[in-house]
């Protein structure tokens, strides 16, 4: 438990799932596009990263805000679509992220678009390695896998993907 995590959002993670997905990026620049809560971003903040955190969803940005507040981090949360992220080509290290899983998250479009055009950003503005959570990893629309791992969380088995930015 993390005395921050006032603000909870839908499918928010629990901070050691976060601590274990910063374990396998690489960098100090790193960024969160779909950060819920923050939870993410504020590990990583709170590892001595710099870190961006955004959001589509303003009630999200509060959220990863004020639990940024509460952990007395550095943490620029921006409103911004993971599908078109303000943010120069190869600006970051790694991209962290718990992709929507398609049950607590109304998307309007197909899910497996919505992955295609979110890794696409991600591959934009990432240099190295590329993390995500996903529930759907077939859905991942990438050939340059380092590794797959099933997990339990919450009573499902999504799975840690990891894969290499070329």
């Amino acid at each position: 438990r993390r005395a921050y995590k006032g603000s909870h959002r839908p499918g928010s993670l629990k901070p050691p799932i976060a601590a274990a997905l910063l374990r396998l990026a690489h960098g100090d620049r790193i960024i969160d596009p779909l950060c819920g809560s923050g939870t993410i971003a504020i590990e990583a903040a709170l590892r001595g990263k710099t870190v961006i955190a955004g959001d589509h969803d303003l009630d999200a940005v509060i959220a990863a805000r004020h639990n940024a507040l509460e952990a007395v981090v550095n943490l620029p949360v921006i409103r911004a679509d993971a599908r078109r992220l303000p943010l120069e080509s190869a600006s970051q290290h790694s991209v962290i992220s718990n992709l929507p899983w398609g049950r607590q998250i109304v998307l309007n479009e197909a899910l497996s678009a919505f992955y295609r055009a979110v890794i696409s950003e991600m591959q934009r503005v990432a240099t190295d390695r590329i993390v995500v959570l996903t529930a759907f990893p077939e859905l991942l629309p990438v050939d340059d896998q380092i590794e797959q791992r099933e997990i339990s969380l919450f009573g499902q088995t999504p799975s840690i993907v990891v894969f290499h930015n070329r």
